[in-house]
């Protein structure tokens, strides 16, 4: 559909049919094809899901503009940790000069096909992304190759310019590797730390010596812990045919405080460090991880998850 928006003075009709055909195709199977469950899930995450009209359009607008957000794009990326490192953004500091120089380039061969695309697509790309609900970098990659695709125009003028300037070559390319290294050195020191929590780190052996402690009494289990069930398969390991495994550790997801209070003696709790269990629970198991939180910071020890037996 981008090729016919930026091409459709150039192409025949019989043309058009053959770019358009494949993707009304492939848009009817899925429709058609999976019993409404597609046409489901994607009333879920839309922005207009439980909302009315304003609102979505509201939420439509505020998500199209972060994907041009400086935050974004340079200083952190995508807010979930899981799907960015909070360190740098979906591009380097140093890209900024690069994506200047591809922008104006592309704008003063906006005859060039290749340009076109590589400005419509900056501008188009982020719309299917901003009518789900949120940013997330799993959908934020449609977008990526428009900007790589300008960013390429933009080091074609670079380039040019750098062999007439050797000292500012060694000086960019110095740029790109300490902007390239501070990535990676956060990555490894930092960002396991940072990251903890969003990667539930520290659930599985909570679990496990939960079971241990537990026997044939309850796991009262914080709601704040997503994907219990398969958490909980990894942590025992179950036989295949031994049924649910959050009925087979007697696991129940707390509910409201007041199941804390009920719990019977011997029963087992799996909180997070915001959460605290009445007085009658003794701490037998905290799970935590040592490191800094940000390149080049302090060590320091982050509580994830306490287990507590009710005495």
């Amino acid at each position: 559909m981008l090729i016919i928006a930026t091409h459709w003075k150039e192409l025949r009709w019989p043309r058009m049919v053959d770019l358009s055909a494949p993707v009304a195709i492939a848009a009817l199977v899925l429709l058609l094809g999976t019993s409404g469950h597609a046409t489901a899930r994607l009333g879920e995450v839309s922005v207009f899901d439980h909302q009315t009209l304003g609102s979505g359009i509201s939420a439509l607008i505020r998500n199209y503009l972060q994907y041009f957000n400086p935050g974004f794009l340079f200083i952190h990326g995508d807010p979930n940790l899981r799907h960015s490192s909070g360190f740098g953004g979906l591009l380097f500091l140093t890209t900024i000069p690069l994506l200047i120089l591809g922008i104006g380039a592309c704008i003063r061969r906006w005859r060039d096909g290749m340009c076109r695309i590589a400005l419509a697509g900056l501008v188009i790309a982020p719309l299917g992304p901003a009518l789900t609900t949120g940013i997330s970098a799993r959908r934020d990659i449609v977008a990526l190759p428009f900007l790589i695709l300008v960013l390429a125009f933009g080091w074609d003028v670079a380039v040019r310019w750098l062999r007439r300037k050797p000292l500012a070559a060694a000086l960019a390319s110095a740029l790109v590797g300490v902007s390239a290294g501070a990535y990676l050195a956060d990555y490894w020191t930092a960002y396991p730390v940072r990251a903890a929590q969003a990667f539930d780190t520290g659930v599985v052996p909570a679990l496990v010596a939960a079971h241990r402690a537990a026997g044939d009494h309850v796991i009262l289990v914080s709601s704040a812990v997503p994907d219990l069930r398969e958490l909980a398969l990894l942590a025992v390991m179950p036989a295949p045919d031994a049924g649910d495994v959050l009925t087979q550790l007697h696991i129940t997801v707390i509910g409201a405080p007041s199941e804390l209070v009920a719990a019977s003696p011997g029963d087992v709790a799996v909180l997070t460090s915001a959460e605290r269990p009445p007085s009658a629970f003794v701490r037998i198991d905290q799970e935590t991880i040592t490191g800094p939180t940000s390149l080049g910071g302090r060590s320091t020890t982050t509580v994830l998850f306490d287990v507590y037996q009710r005495r």
